[in-house]
């Protein structure tokens, strides 16, 4: 039985710290939280700065966006692009007067797909693929995104669970489309978010393949989730 366990971002007051074998540390000095984030638990905070991190380079850093969305979702590369980018002021966006950022590549992509989701379809829930010949509704080819010349090969332990935690999240898509579209759309913590959560719990339960056990932070689901329905949704016609 294969087992993925969760990437889990553990976030206190005054710093983000992901336990993962790639990142990249933003400074700045001192560290202070705003008043809106106390109280929360960990995990709520967490959300909240990513939500906003995220939306704060959507908004600003066009280029940056573009590399988040096309670089190897595996490996090194990202974080070299990214030397050469100061994004230490979105963290003050993000609700963070000062912060020591650690984050992995999945966190950062995450966040950049959690915030162009709203960007491009707050206005109307999109359309998704209609289903082939096969009775199922074509997806991105997962698998290519991690595999190939220069990548890994197709049984490491990484991209196995880069794929499974995106078919599962395409099984979900597709099956709960409008409810992925509000769950995007809601506040981290809100009694929608949550309400919304226990709405799609068994789509996602009944989506994990028979043998398999998935568990997953909400950070880690939703990140996920924006990206496969950005990824999916049939671009709208002018």
């Amino acid at each position: 039985m294969k087992k993925f366990l969760p990437l889990l971002l553990l976030l206190s007051v005054s710093s983000i710290a992901q336990e993962t074998p790639l990142g990249s540390r933003i400074r700045k000095p001192t560290a202070v939280a705003p008043a809106d984030l106390r109280g929360m638990n960990q995990a709520l905070v967490a959300r909240t700065v990513m939500d906003q991190y995220g939306r704060c380079i959507v908004a600003s850093r066009p280029g940056v966006t573009e590399m988040v969305v096309s670089s190897s979702p595996l490996g090194p590369d990202l974080w070299k692009s990214l030397e050469k980018h100061d994004l230490a002021d979105c963290l003050s966006t993000a609700g963070m007067s000062t912060v020591v950022l650690t984050l992995s590549t999945a966190a950062l992509r995450g966040s950049v797909f959690k915030a162009l989701y709203p960007r491009d379809h707050a206005n109307a829930v999109p359309a998704m693929p209609a289903a082939g010949p096969d009775g199922a509704p074509p997806q991105p080819d997962w698998l290519a995104d991690v595999t190939g010349a220069g990548k890994a090969p197709p049984d490491d332990p990484q991209v196995q669970t880069y794929v499974a935690l995106r078919r599962l999240s395409a099984c979900v898509v597709l099956n709960k489309t409008d409810a992925v579209h509000r769950l995007l759309l809601a506040r981290p913590g809100s009694d929608a978010e949550t309400a919304i959560f226990g709405e799609i719990t068994p789509t996602v339960s009944g989506c994990i393949p028979d043998g398999q056990q998935l568990a997953l932070s909400k950070l880690v689901l939703i990140g996920v989730l924006a990206e496969v329905a950005y990824r999916t949704a049939t671009p709208a016609s002018d």
